[in-house]
């Protein structure tokens, strides 16, 4: 399917629904939009999603989010991925926005906990169908079915930061052994993920970080004027851009086997959030619709407030 053929409009609008009805975070999230675009738009092939998901399983940064920027890209190029993330983002982010600034008012609220221990089983549900769909169109060899079984218990018996991206690594060398011959009578496939790289145009880079560091040095010009109080604010902004960012950049294998990491970092270093606050800014991540790190919208509003839970998930995102 050409570009051309999937409006803009489409793509905000879909993933702007998906990012509201979707919860459990990476697979559950991919589960809605295989379901959306393959099986009832057909706008995309499942071994489009496939490739998204095994492109973003070896790169940094949110998983569910990276195959979502994909999937845009893949259809309407650098504006749909643009699109597409600002449309999953957006109603986890509003709603996570409302329930911290309630929970910073009250203090607490047991009603999150009783709401996820009734998600969390419907979420798994999900995530074992769509797990089997596609183990039936995709697993059809012996070779195949030895890397499925011996991921899956290398999974359960590994709590290593790298794990995913081992798993994933081994599995594209075993591919390319097995499989390499037959590569000539599949060229879209090989060169489907290589688009992608089309994202790091020098000249985007470029300009990108010309406007990033002008932004910066008008700050650090204008600093010494500002009022104390003003100055420990962008001081605080900062940090969580710069915190975020690189959480995100050394981001592998998603959202659960990085959970460690940010507490250690903003618990136990930065002294953001108490070690409650914390397992309250997961649990929201979880009980929300879209991808499971815009918890890190928590912990900015609690930094800086409003502007601090935006810089926040635009950094980790």
């Amino acid at each position: 399917m050409s570009r051309e053929e999937t409006s803009l409009k489409y793509l905000f609008l879909t993933f702007l629904k998906i990012g509201a009805i979707s919860w459990g975070g990476f697979m559950a999230l991919i589960s809605v939009v295989q379901n959306q675009f393959v099986e009832k738009d057909n706008k995309v092939s499942d071994e489009l999603i496939l490739d998204g998901i095994s492109l973003a399983s070896v790169l940094p940064g949110p998983l569910a989010f990276n195959v979502v920027s994909y999937v845009g890209y893949s259809l309407r190029g650098m504006k749909g991925a643009v699109v597409s993330m600002l449309g999953i983002l957006l109603p986890s982010f509003i709603l996570i926005l409302i329930l911290t600034h309630i929970y910073f008012i009250y203090g607490q609220l047991p009603v999150f906990s009783n709401f996820f221990s009734g998600v969390l089983p419907a979420v798994s549900a999900v995530i074992i169908s769509v797990a089997l769909k596609m183990t039936k169109k995709q697993v059809n060899d012996y070779i195949q079915i030895i890397l499925l079984i011996a991921s899956g218990v290398f999974y359960i018996l590994s709590r290593a930061f790298f794990t995913s991206f081992l798993i994933m690594a081994t599995g594209a060398f075993v591919g390319f052994l097995y499989y390499g011959k037959s590569l000539s009578d599949s060229p879209k496939k090989v060169t489907e993920p290589v688009r992608l790289m089309q994202w790091w145009n020098f000249k985007r880079v470029g300009i990108l970080i010309s406007v990033l560091a002008t932004a910066v040095g008008i700050a650090c010009i204008i600093h010494p004027d500002l009022s104390a109080e003003t100055s420990l604010y962008i001081s605080r902004l900062r940090s969580l851009i710069f915190t975020f960012s690189g959480m995100s950049l050394t981001l592998f294998g998603g959202g659960y086997v990085i959970i460690p990491v940010i507490r250690e970092v903003v618990v136990n270093g930065l002294d953001w959030l108490t070690a409650k606050e914390f397992a309250d800014a997961i649990a929201m991540g979880q009980i929300t619709p879209g991808p499971i790190f815009i918890s890190a919208a928590f912990i900015g509003y609690k930094v800086a407030g409003i502007l601090g839970a935006v810089s926040a998930a635009l950094a980790i995102f």
